[in-house]
């Protein structure tokens, strides 16, 4: 059955370094664990956590920005990017 660790960005917020388990724990489980778009963490603090990442994107109106987010993620080596579309505004 497959299986991720979907985005959990709030992780950071209820456990110090909550994101940063939640990645060796589903490396430990040879799952993907994937990254949200606002991570308490940083994406090269991820990627140091090993595993398979994933990185979920939310596109921002100032699309250079969210190009220079996608270059970042590209070279800490994360294997996967899920582009999210479900808010159309910030809440």
């Amino acid at each position: 059955m497959p299986l991720a660790i979907a985005p959990t960005g709030a992780a950071g917020l209820v456990w110090f370094g909550g994101e940063v388990a939640l990645a060796r724990a589903a490396a430990e489980a040879n799952i993907p664990f994937t990254l949200a778009t606002r991570s308490m963490s940083s994406i090269e603090d991820m990627a140091k956590a090993g595993g398979v990442l994933w990185f979920q994107q939310y596109l921002w109106r100032e699309r250079d920005l969210s190009f220079e987010l996608i270059d970042r993620v590209n070279k800490a080596g994360i294997e996967a990017l899920i582009v999210t579309l479900d808010v159309p505004v910030q809440p």
